[in-house]
């Protein structure tokens, strides 16, 4: 695998941030062992490992200005990207699914002042992305998905000393 960052500050109080995540993750030998009965859901040399995209890519905005009497104000909006991956090791086992791609975006705002007191308005996944981004599969839950937090909205306050 190998990870790219990179940031860009092309003005006083703005700075710019991405990361890239590219991963080939397989077993380098087998999963069996001797207590270990070989089913579907048993690793190989070779295999892709399980719920692992192969991409993953972040944007990070901050912007920080002075407001006046000690007062600063700022603003971050970010965006994350999975790339898809899959829910077990081997594509012939009955529960093998593939999992969705999915992006996530979150912003914030607020203030903070000279004294260490910070109070912010937030939201998360604020396009409400809600389709599955894990899935898996059993004999007792058969079709069992996980999906990203619904949009939240927010207050932070922190004081520091």
């Amino acid at each position: 695998g190998a990870e790219l960052e990179a940031t860009l500050r092309p003005m006083t109080g703005l700075s710019l941030n991405t990361a890239l995540g590219f991963l080939d993750a397989k077993l380098t030998e087998d999963q069996l062992n001797s207590g270990l009965a070989a089913t579907g859901s048993t690793g190989l040399k070779g295999d892709k490992i399980p719920n692992i995209p192969d991409f993953t890519l972040s944007l990070n905005g901050d912007y920080n200005w002075d407001i006046g009497s000690g007062l600063r104000g700022m603003f971050n909006a970010n965006l994350t990207h999975s790339a898809g991956s899959y829910s077990e090791f081997r594509p012939t086992y009955t529960f093998y699914r593939r999992n969705s791609a999915y992006e996530n975006v979150g912003m914030r705002a607020g203030i903070e002042t000279d004294n260490g007191l910070t109070l912010q308005l937030f939201v998360q996944n604020l396009f409400n992305t809600d389709k599955p981004i894990q899935l898996s599969s059993s004999i007792g839950d058969p079709d069992s998905a996980l999906t990203l937090q619904p949009r939240t909205f927010g207050i932070m306050a922190r004081k520091t000393f």
